[in-house]
């Protein structure tokens, strides 16, 4: 048996026939059934809900697969993005409570676990604009889960303690507390990372321009006779100075009521710009203004980092740190050496 691990669902609209076709890119689901597996696909009630909450309902459907397989064959169990941290979870608790996962290889698929990143001033944009529109206020309720807080590592109801939000600190100290990477009955671990494969000198994120920590993300300046906006979003830096990541500003026509927020960051690591598998926010922004009709808004840096490399193979140095977002995993002879994972 093969479990396959769905990822953050944000608006859970993936059904079991999206999930089969993500698994069937050139033909992968029929021919791991050739081989000999039988697939069997994880979707989640709410993949939004909290990590350890899927965790348990994952551990469920592996105790029922072993309950309903037959022979002495051992389990496959793979995760991609979230899904990496559902299963995480759920074969540590199987571990910690006695329960036998029956595992022998468990893999994850560019999982976030040392988090993932979606530049702040996105955040904040998508957060001030709800109240104008129902689509971006959908997904501030997305942004704003459990699951979402739980992985983002910098996140905007953080403010003004980034990095710290309660709920991703509970779900490293829940792993923590479980022993970290589950192990038992000799389990094989692998992680797949999804960088670009370019290294860390720029260009990484598929971007024309290289980004650099502060640089200018968006631009939008909309006019018209019944509303003025505008705004910008800028990466957040690598440490100091103090920069500016998002403003914005609605002008509205008397005797309705301005609105305006400027947010500024430091102390942040240039996660916006490491290099690893990367989301296009800011174009699926512009996108959404475009198709609105309130242009001009523009981009340089229509793709971000999402989940940098050294989260997805969770590298640590020899305290148990995580490495520098722009380690060099290429040039790294030990790299083994720095990750839980066996391969």
């Amino acid at each position: 048996p093969l479990i396959f691990v769905e990822g953050f669902d944000l608006d859970n609209s993936l059904g079991w026939q999206d999930i089969w076709d993500l698994l069937n890119q050139q033909d992968l689901a029929p021919k791991m059934q050739d081989y000999g597996y039988d697939l069997v696909i994880m979707n989640f009630g709410d993949a939004t809900d909290y990590v350890q909450g899927n965790g348990l309902a994952l551990a469920t459907l592996i105790e029922k697969v072993i309950d309903e397989k037959t022979g002495n064959e051992s389990l496959v169990v793979a995760g991609a993005s979230m899904g990496g941290l559902v299963s995480r979870y759920a074969l540590l608790w199987m571990e910690d409570n006695g329960k036998p996962h029956e595992t022998r290889l468990w893999m994850t698929i560019d999982s976030p676990h040392q988090g993932a990143n979606m530049p702040l001033g996105d955040q904040y944009f998508v957060d001030f604009f709800a109240d104008y529109d129902a689509s971006i206020a959908a997904l501030v309720d997305a942004l704003n889960s459990p699951a979402a807080q739980q992985q983002l590592v910098y996140h905007h109801l953080d403010a003004p303690d980034i990095g710290q939000n309660p709920l991703r600190q509970q779900l490293l100290a829940d792993f923590a507390s479980l022993g970290d990477y589950p192990a038992a009955g000799g389990l094989q671990k692998i992680a797949l990372s999804n960088g670009s494969g370019v290294g860390p000198n720029g260009g990484q994120l598929g971007n024309t321009a290289v980004m650099q920590p502060g640089d200018l993300l968006l631009d939008w300046d909309y006019t018209s006779l019944l509303v003025d906006i505008n705004s910008q979003i800028w990466a957040v830096p690598d440490i100091s100075p103090q920069t500016q990541i998002f403003h914005g500003l609605v002008d509205q026509i008397w005797p309705l009521p301005d609105d305006e927020l400027n947010v500024f960051a430091s102390g942040t690591l240039p996660y916006d710009n490491a290099p690893g598998g990367w989301s296009d926010t800011q174009q699926q922004i512009v996108d959404q203004v475009f198709s609105a009709g309130m242009g001009p808004i523009s981009t340089d840096f229509p793709n971000h980092d999402f989940i940098p490399t050294v989260s997805s193979l969770d590298l640590r140095d020899g305290n148990g740190d995580p490495l520098p977002l722009f380690h060099g995993v290429s040039n790294d002879p030990n790299l083994l050496a720095a990750t839980p994972f066996d391969t």
